[in-house]
C-alpha cells in the first residue's frame, strides 16, 4: 500500500472500531468473526472488493493499537 492508502486504511479502521465494536474489559471475539464484519465494512465503506493483503494489513492495524 501507498503510504496515502496506508492513512486510509488506517482511518477505516478507526471507523470500523468506533462504529461497529463494543470495547470493554472481558470481551472477546475471534478473529474470524471479527474479521468477517471488517471486511464488509471495508467493501461498503470503500466500494472497492477485499484486497489480497486486506487480512494481514488488519491484523497488523489491530496489533498496532493493542489488540
Amino acid at each position: 500500500m501507498n503510504p496515502n492508502a496506508q492513512n486510509t486504511f488506517s482511518e477505516i479502521i478507526d471507523q470500523f472500531l468506533a462504529q461497529c465494536c463494543r470495547h470493554g474489559t472481558g470481551l472477546h471475539v475471534s478473529d474470524r468473526a471479527l474479521f468477517k464484519q471488517f471486511r464488509a465494512f471495508w467493501m461498503s465503506t470503500t466500494h472497492q472488493t477485499a484486497h489480497p493483503a486486506l487480512l494481514g494489513q488488519y491484523r497488523v492495524e489491530l496489533t498496532e493499537r493493542g489488540y
